[in-house]
């Protein structure tokens, strides 16, 4: 994560932490208790964010195979073919752009005598997509058994573009599933900020008398699984 990412992702945890330890116990002592439980949440956070850019990253690799599949189609060598390609990526996603700046380390380490396949794999392994991973090994084969290139890669571009539109497909379905999960997460909290605001003498019991924290402990418990729960069963990946 960026600095940015890192500073709201510590302030989300604490903020939360604090709010829910208000919310069940009218105490800010249970949230020094759970502080260790910002390690996981800084942990979802490193998780939720490397998932986005390797989303982006894909997406932007569907491109860049495109872009090489014309370079060679010009007449391009392999090597060559990629300094062409970046050339082209750079006008749409700019200097700092993820594809760009690994077509452009694949480019040196083409430079220090690396074979493709070679520099595709190192390329795969950091990123951590299955399509690059593909493509490596695509590479590879084709180029020990003398396969088309060109062909080889205006296919493996046309799957990749099937594949982004059936992501493109699930995101859309999933989209107000996803918000619908986010709103009943909120309810409980909700539901209990509302009766603290409006009839705290109601709520005197759960909050006052030992088997009152006790219950508030044990729905707790079961609010934080339900969560969980609902991010798992949202986490649709393709």
């Amino acid at each position: 994560m960026s600095l940015p990412e890192r500073a709201v992702a510590i302030c989300e945890g604490i903020g939360a932490a604090a709010g829910m330890s208000w919310l069940f116990y009218h105490s800010l002592i249970p949230a020094v208790l759970l502080s260790p439980l910002l390690v996981l949440w800084y942990r979802h956070c490193g998780k939720r964010a490397a998932a986005l850019r390797r989303q982006n990253l894909t997406l932007q690799f569907k491109n860049g195979v495109q872009a090489l599949a014309g370079a060679l189609l010009a007449g391009y060598s392999v090597e060559n073919a990629f300094h062409e390609a970046r050339r082209e990526l750079t006008v749409v996603y700019g200097e700092d752009g993820m594809i760009v700046q690994e077509f452009l380390a694949i480019e040196r380490q083409l430079g220090m005598s690396m074979t493709v396949e070679e520099a595709l794999s190192d390329f795969a392994d950091r990123s951590g997509v299955d399509d690059i991973r593909q493509l490596a090994v695509i590479f590879g084969v084709a180029k020990r058994n003398g396969g088309r290139m060109i062909q080889i890669l205006d296919s493996t571009a046309a799957t990749l573009r099937t594949k982004q539109q059936v992501r493109e497909e699930i995101q859309t379905l999933m989209t107000a599933k996803k918000m619908e999960s986010r709103v009943m997460n909120l309810m409980p909290a909700g539901i209990l900020l509302y009766m603290n605001l409006t009839s705290p003498s109601f709520l005197t019991p759960l909050y006052g008398t030992l088997a009152g924290r006790a219950t508030m402990t044990f729905c707790l418990i079961l609010y934080a699984g339900a969560i969980i729960l609902a991010e798992k069963i949202m986490d649709v990946t393709v």
